[in-house]
C-alpha cells in the first residue's frame, strides 16, 4: 500500500513540475500611476544629468566667483541656485566664491526685479545665520522695492520675488498672485506639455504642480505623467561637452549658462 501510495505521489510531482506556470504577479505597490515619482532607473539618470552639469557650470565660473558677460549678477545668482539644489552637495568651492562675488554688488544698480530675487535667493541658500545676513537681506530688499515697481512686474517676477523674499525670512510688499491656485493647475493641465520653451518655464510648471497640486495635475480626469515627460525632454536636449560636463544649449554662452542652470532647478523638482 505504501509502495503503491509512493509511486501516486511521484507521478502527481512529475506532473505538476511539467505543467505551465502562471505568471508571477506584479505586485500592487510596485505599480506606477502617472504622475508619481519617478522610477529609480529615471531616477539615476536625473541624478546624473544634474551632477554632469554642475560640474560643467563649475568649469566655467570665473575666478572672482561670476558668470556671465553682459548680465552676471542674474546669471551668477541662478548658477549659484542650481549648484545650491536639493541634493547637490559638490562645489563648495564654487558655492562659496559665488556667494562672496554676490554679497559685494549689493550696492549695484539693478532695475529689474527677476536679478534681484534670483539674488536674494541664491545668498539665502549659502550664507549662514547671522545678524549680518539679516542686515544684508533687508537691505537688499529695500533696494529692491524702491528700485522696481514689484507689483507692475511680469507675474513670474512678482512670483519669484515671493519665493526669494520667504527664503531669507522677510516680508514681501508683492501682491500674491496665486489666490485661485486651482484655476493655475488647470491652465497648466490643459497647456501641457509646455516643451520645448525656455527651462525657467518648465520649472515654472512642476513648482506649481509641486507647491499647489501636492506633485499631481490631471485632465478629463487622468492623471498626467508630468514627471517623466519632463524627465525624457530634458534628458534628451542635454548635451555632451567634449571638454567635461553637460549643459542645455542656448543661443549664446551667457544664455546657455541661464538654461543650464534653469534646467538643473527643474530636475530637482521631478
Amino acid at each position: 500500500m505504501n509502495a503503491r501510495m509512493s509511486i501516486s505521489n511521484a507521478a502527481l510531482a512529475m506532473f505538476l513540475a511539467a505543467a505551465p506556470r502562471a505568471p508571477a504577479q506584479t505586485p500592487v505597490d510596485q505599480i506606477r500611476l502617472p504622475g508619481a515619482g519617478l522610477d529609480l532607473s529615471t531616477r539615476n539618470e536625473v541624478a546624473a544629468a544634474a551632477r554632469r552639469a554642475g560640474d560643467w557650470l563649475a568649469a566655467r565660473q570665473s575666478p572672482q566667483g561670476s558668470w556671465g558677460v553682459s548680465n552676471t549678477v542674474k546669471i551668477t545668482s541662478a548658477a549659484l541656485t542650481a549648484l545650491c539644489a536639493p541634493r547637490r552637495q559638490r562645489h563648495s568651492d564654487s558655492r562659496a566664491r559665488a556667494a562672496l562675488w554676490l554679497k559685494d554688488t549689493a550696492a549695484r544698480q539693478i532695475a529689474d526685479i527677476e536679478t534681484h530675487a534670483l539674488r536674494l535667493l541664491a545668498l539665502s541658500l549659502t550664507l549662514p545665520d547671522s545678524p549680518a545676513r539679516s542686515n544684508l537681506f533687508a537691505d537688499l530688499a529695500a533696494r529692491a522695492e524702491s528700485s522696481a515697481d514689484i507689483n507692475a512686474a511680469a507675474p513670474a517676477d512678482r512670483d519669484l520675488w515671493r519665493m526669494a523674499t520667504a527664503a531669507a525670512g522677510l516680508r514681501s510688499s508683492a501682491a500674491d498672485l496665486n489666490t485661485d491656485a486651482a484655476a493655475a493647475l488647470r491652465r497648466t493641465a490643459a497647456d501641457w506639455p509646455p516643451f520645448p520653451c525656455a527651462a525657467r518655464e518648465i520649472w515654472r510648471s512642476a513648482k506649481l504642480i509641486n507647491a499647489a497640486g501636492g506633485g499631481v495635475i490631471t485632465r478629463g480626469g487622468d492623471r498626467i505623467d508630468w514627471r517623466a515627460e519632463t524627465a525624457v525632454f530634458l534628458l534628451g536636449s542635454q548635451r555632451r561637452d567634449p571638454s567635461g560636463g553637460a549643459y542645455w544649449d542656448a543661443p549664446d554662452p551667457d544664455r546657455r549658462v541661464l538654461e543650464t542652470a534653469w534646467s538643473i532647478l527643474t530636475l530637482s523638482e521631478l
